[in-house]
């Protein structure tokens, strides 16, 4: 973004040490096709979700490897992507909020679509992009749609099947950014999914039980996963017209959310729920069909992962790594300790944060210390009204909307035994060590990856400069909940 604190030294400093080395391009090197969901969590068939069919990312999963624990680098869209397209966190690219409310990389960061270019793939993207500047994504084809159009499964496999004709004979990369399940929750466009759930068939995502007198919120959740069996149904076409090109068999197929659902304790938080995706990669004559890791791995991951399946040699600066010894191995590991991050969301949703965990335990640090949440959007919005009135919700979750809401310094996590984030165990004697570990490996991260926010006064201005600079006026709650009562209504008639 234009604000002079990202602006620093450091970026400059990564700027020149990105430079493509590229090698010649091997020869067996697969097709790449990414398929991201916009708000897609972990509620598949394939992680075994009760409710939702999904048979198109389950064959995948079947074809290839599921993670069971896999986290993107920030529960918000644009710097999730950043992340994702350049290989470093928002804090490094300067991505740190929403492109089109002003935010923005901090220059030209070597991404997916350059390295591939050099590499000799011809690169396209068909939907959602929603990352600035655009000069940092040189896609030689674009069908940078958003909206009902980009929910259309038929549109969709149509336009990835004029990006493979276009292709030709060249090695390929796609990424195929899908904007379901993002709000409105729509129930049906163009008749898909063909048979949607209704309310009295689902049940609250497992990070929202206690709240089911919460109105309108099982709703919503119903809403949720018909967005996702839609876009399962535009994974479907998706597949289809590689098969028809005949591009299937060698092509490395990655499916992601680029974070978690859009419910209160999920996206722009992060909680496990908010920051936990699906990661499924299929990966010729490497992957080991229908097997699953709990490797700790990351969406920063994706670049290097991409660049060793191309054999493209690198030596630019790069957070995550490639995951050829899980995806060939799934009792591997490639860490010890995985980070997340969140800085902003819209400029009023300004709540530094960053976040660590082992495959046990999870540490979260406000660095403002104990604020409340000023996230004031649609994410949670019923959750945090209906909280108000003491006769909804159990206590344990309406602990745990209120401390999403008025949140400590510091929050600890057992995540095998509450992987939803519902108990808080920082300060707690018995944890003490645990706890002391995590915020070493926080700050150990931090200053590994010069988070420009160490700097003493930082987080202070940089939440002036946003405040001062950037546009703060919100309306999308009100457009995404018409369209929602919409949806409703139209459900209720059939």
């Amino acid at each position: 973004m234009s604000l002079q604190l990202i602006k620093s030294g450091l970026i400059a400093a990564l700027l020149a040490a990105a430079v493509s080395t590229a090698a010649a391009r091997e020869t067996t090197a697969p097709d790449i096709l990414l398929i991201s969901g916009d708000d897609l969590g972990a509620y598949l068939g394939c992680y075994g979700d009760p409710f939702v069919r999904t048979p198109h990312m389950d064959k995948i999963a079947a074809d290839g490897v599921r993670f069971d624990n896999a986290w993107v680098a920030q529960a918000s869209c644009s710097p999730s992507r950043s992340a994702i397209m350049t290989g470093l966190y928002p804090h490094q690219n300067g991505q740190i909020g929403l492109a089109h409310r002003g935010f923005s990389m901090s220059g030209d960061f070597p991404s997916i679509p350059s390295l591939l270019n050099e590499a000799g793939y011809f690169t396209g993207l068909v939907g959602k992009h929603h990352i600035k500047p655009e000069s940092s994504f040189p896609y030689k084809f674009r069908w940078d749609v958003n909206g009902v159009k980009n929910r259309d499964p038929d549109l969709i496999g149509e336009q990835v099947a004029r990006f493979l004709t276009e292709a030709g004979n060249e090695p390929f990369f796609l990424h195929t950014g899908l904007h379901d399940p993002h709000r409105p929750l729509l129930e049906q466009v163009e008749g898909y999914p063909a048979d949607p759930l209704t309310s009295g068939e689902v049940e609250l995502l497992p990070f929202m039980k206690g709240l089911e007198d919460v109105p309108g919120l099982l709703d919503d959740v119903a809403g949720y996963y018909n967005c996702i069996m839609r876009m399962d149904d535009c994974v479907g076409s998706t597949i289809d017209a590689l098969k028809k090109a005949g591009r299937f068999d060698n092509t490395m197929i990655i499916v992601i959310g680029d974070h978690g659902a859009p419910f209160g304790r999920a996206k722009v938080t992060s909680y496990n729920p908010g920051l936990r995706i699906p990661f499924i990669v299929k990966w010729p004559k490497v992957a080991k069909a229908g097997s699953a890791s709990t490797a700790l791995v990351s969406t920063v991951d994706i670049l290097p992962t991409m660049l060793d399946a191309a054999g493209v040699k690198y030596d630019g600066t790069l957070a995550g790594t490639s995951l050829r010894p899980v995806v060939e191995n799934p009792d591997a590991n490639v860490r010890e300790f995985m980070f997340g991050e969140f800085t902003a969301h819209l400029p009023a949703d300004y709540h530094p944060n960053r976040t660590v965990r082992s495959k046990k335990f999870q540490l979260i640090h406000y660095l403002q210390g104990a604020v409340p949440n000023p996230t004031p959007g649609i994410e949670g919005l019923d959750e945090r009204n209906a909280i108000k009135n003491t006769d909804l919700g159990t206590s344990r979750a309406r602990a745990a909307v209120e401390r999403y809401m008025n949140p400590p310094e510091y929050e600890l996590f057992d995540l095998e035994k509450d992987p939803e984030n519902f108990v808080n165990l920082a300060g707690q004697p018995e944890y003490a060590e645990i706890e002391k570990t995590l915020k070493a490996e926080l700050m150990k991260w931090r200053k590994e990856t010069k988070d420009p926010l160490l700097e003493p006064g930082a987080v202070e201005r940089l939440g002036s400069e946003i405040k001062s600079t950037l546009d703060l006026t919100y309306t999308g709650a009100l457009d995404h909940k018409e369209e929602e009562q919409k949806s409703k209504k139209r459900r209720k008639r059939n």
